[in-house]
């Protein structure tokens, strides 16, 4: 359900940057000279801020899909995909059987940030949690036994890219797991500029490097905590300076050029470890043609450290009508082509 616009506190240090992603979204930028599908088209026509409050940071935002900021949607079937998630990963006998690392991922609550600012997330009792967000503590418990021992602990610092970061909640949930890390946020710059107030809003004392410091400094980005790029800028990142490449449910969505494009920029970029983590349908209808996991670019000498159905993704509520039209919760597993496949590779750099 579409919301059209949605007051909040931003964090005003960062207002400069989140404007400009807003900006350039408007003037075309970031799409590679390509022409890009009708969500895309949608979403980029509604998405915008305006400052009311640049001293306290108070933004109108207005967008489309409630604004991928989680917890504020008006559909109780969130909510309620939430609980169910919830209490899964709480009593799951598969997390009784996780190791230390993957408890402590686990965390589930969504930092409440400074003081007045902006609450995300529902409220269960004293904890503040979505559905995505419990979706990206699966995916972060997934991959953290397989990170080397100094990565996990801190002494050596670690470089993530998430292609296509959504809301930024797998960003969320890697810096409170990895604090010592450099996490390269690369999407479309309306994303982005979502992204940036809801990072921002929630990791104030964190250090953020926007695409306008990138163009003047470009070799400073190690330095950070979070770097946000569309995908021209990431071209120039430096060979082999990414530890991990992270991609949930954006490439299914993508033309199988744009997948062949991706693989080649994580290609690049990865250095050992050289992981790449993926959670895409198995088969998905992007409006012109079908995405099929089986034609994305893995190559010989790529080795999977797992691949399986991903169990976050197995069963959702969705919404049955009856006879008389009234809409009533009923869960359902996915099913074939629909099947949601997580992947861990080593890829071949």
């Amino acid at each position: 359900m579409t919301r059209p616009d949605l007051i909040l506190r931003a964090n005003p240090e960062y207002l400069a940057g989140i404007e400009n992603s807003f900006a350039r979204a408007a003037a075309g930028f970031g799409t590679d000279g390509r022409s890009i599908g009708d969500y895309w088209k949608l979403h980029r026509s509604l998405a915008g801020v305006e400052v009311l409050d640049r001293c306290r940071g108070v933004v109108r935002i207005r967008g489309e899909s409630a604004f991928h900021f989680p917890g504020h949607s008006r559909s109780a079937l969130e909510w309620l995909n939430t609980a169910d998630r919830l209490l899964w990963l709480g009593f799951s006998g598969w997390r009784r059987r996780a190791s230390p690392a993957e408890l402590k991922a686990l965390s589930f609550s969504i930092p409440r940030g400074r003081k007045g600012y902006s609450r995300f997330g529902y409220c269960f009792g004293r904890r503040r949690t979505a559905y995505d967000f419990l979706s990206a503590q699966y995916h972060l418990a997934c991959i953290a036994p397989h990170l080397p021992a100094e990565m996990r602990s801190g002494a050596r610092r670690l470089n993530i890219m998430e292609a296509g970061p959504g809301a930024g909640l797998f960003a969320l949930a890697a810096k409170l797991f990895l604090p010592h890390s450099t996490i390269v946020l690369v999407g479309r710059p309306e994303a982005l500029g979502f992204i940036s107030i809801f990072l921002t809003t929630v990791l104030p004392e964190c250090r953020f490097l926007f695409l306008d410091g990138f163009e003047r400094e470009s070799e400073s980005w190690p330095e950070s905590d979070f770097l946000l790029i569309p995908p021209e800028a990431a071209r120039r990142l430096p060979s082999a300076s990414i530890h991990l490449a992270v991609n949930n449910e954006t490439m299914q969505e993508m033309e199988l050029a744009a997948i062949r494009e991706h693989f080649s920029l994580f290609r690049r970029l990865l250095r050992p470890p050289a992981l790449f983590y993926s959670s895409n349908r198995a088969e998905n209808w992007t409006g012109n043609s079908t995405t099929r996991l089986a034609e994305y670019s893995f190559v010989e000498g790529d080795r999977d450290l797992f691949s399986r159905e991903n169990a976050f993704m197995r069963q959702r509520w969705i919404l049955k009508m009856f006879d008389s039209r009234i809409p009533h919760p009923w869960r359902e597993s996915r099913r074939g082509g629909e099947a949601t496949i997580q992947k861990l590779t080593v890829m071949k750099t």
